[in-house]
């Protein structure tokens, strides 16, 4: 399991050249400049 404090920081690691197959996004408030 990695924990992360934000989707950006998966998409560092993702770019990286890890291979993650499932991200559970949970606790995100509701915000204009947040995507689901």
């Amino acid at each position: 399991m990695l924990l992360f404090t934000n989707p950006t920081d998966v998409e560092r690691v993702v770019e990286g050249g890890v291979n993650i197959t499932t991200v559970n996004i949970g606790g995100m408030a509701s915000a204009r400049a947040k995507r689901r």
